[in-house]
């Protein structure tokens, strides 16, 4: 099939700059290139992995044995108060895009690195808000090739959780419902995205990583701890600068590894496991891994 490019590095698509080749890749640009790369993926009878921005993946050192697809549907279209944007469309261009037409609510998710369409397959989230909160529908295309159109419902937006997840469906685009306002209320929610994004800079770290390793506490479930950030506990082991490899725990930010050069997802794995059994020895708690697993059988932490 046009398009398809065979032994693809992925760590050049990864926010970590780990992992090996996949068999295939392509980067469809309309949903009738994504409908081949999925009938090519069924006449080969290969798995597939579709990637957004890379900024919340691991890659396995081996890739990935499929078919690796990158969506760079990257349109932004305004239709009254309805903004519809492509899963490929990067996220920060689009809360500075529709601030500038002076819709607000995205802002809170300044800085964050990543698509649109991984954006909503993870519902990523700034503390409590999650973008799913923002979603009036999602036009995704399944393995099968068929459209389905999923539309906002509390029930499916949840931390770390969506139903395009959850069905392994692939964004095409989506539309968001975002309040339109004045002159003074646009500039005040423009400070705040710069702000915000003054402030990522400042606590997050800079060296390639997937952002934070391990999701953060149920605080219902853990109801009267001393916190529910995992990165509390992390830092309270003392584990910030902890090094295997090319591998390391942030000294800015104790549950992010980063990538001091050279890393390998193994060395990665191996200083991620170390947290996990070490909390879990001092504290109790089992950690959940955040990050998505590319071209492993099973989770490697």
């Amino acid at each position: 099939m046009e398009g398809i490019r065979r032994n693809v590095l992925l760590k050049n698509y990864s926010g970590y700059k780990i992992g090996g080749p996949a068999d295939f890749f392509c980067e469809p640009k309309s949903r009738k290139d994504i409908i081949s790369a999925l009938n090519f993926a069924s006449i080969k009878k290969v798995p597939i992995f579709v990637l957004g921005g890379g900024f919340n993946v691991l890659i396995s050192d081996d890739g990935f044995r499929g078919l690796v697809i990158k969506p760079t549907f990257n349109s932004i279209t305004f239709k009254g108060r309805e903004i519809i944007a492509g899963a490929g469309v990067n996220l920060d261009k689009l809360i500075k895009t529709t601030l500038n037409r002076g819709f607000v609510g995205l802002e809170d998710f300044s800085g964050i690195p990543g698509t649109v369409g991984g954006a909503l397959f993870i519902n990523i989230h700034y503390y409590k808000m999650l973008i799913g909160n923002f979603v009036k529908w999602v036009e995704c295309i399944n393995f099968q090739g068929e459209t389905r159109i999923i539309n906002f419902d509390d029930k499916d937006w949840k931390y770390e959780f969506s139903k395009i997840q959850k069905d392994k469906l692939t964004v095409f685009r989506a539309c968001f419902k975002l309040k339109n306002v004045g002159f003074r209320e646009k500039w005040k929610a423009i400070g705040k995205s710069e702000e915000i994004i003054r402030t990522r800079h400042y606590k997050y770290p800079q060296e390639p990583s997937a952002g934070s390793v391990f999701q953060n506490l149920d605080k219902e479930k853990f109801y009267g701890a001393p916190s529910i950030s995992a990165a509390y506990y992390i830092d309270s082991l003392g584990m910030k600068g902890k090094r295997i490899g090319g591998a390391e725990i942030s000294g800015r930010h104790a549950n992010i590894i980063i990538n001091r050069g050279g890393a390998t997802a193994k060395n990665v794995i191996k200083l991620a496991s170390m947290i996990k059994k070490r909390v879990k020895r001092k504290f109790g708690i089992e950690f959940k891994p955040e990050v998505q697993f590319v071209g492993f059988k099973s989770s490697p932490f």
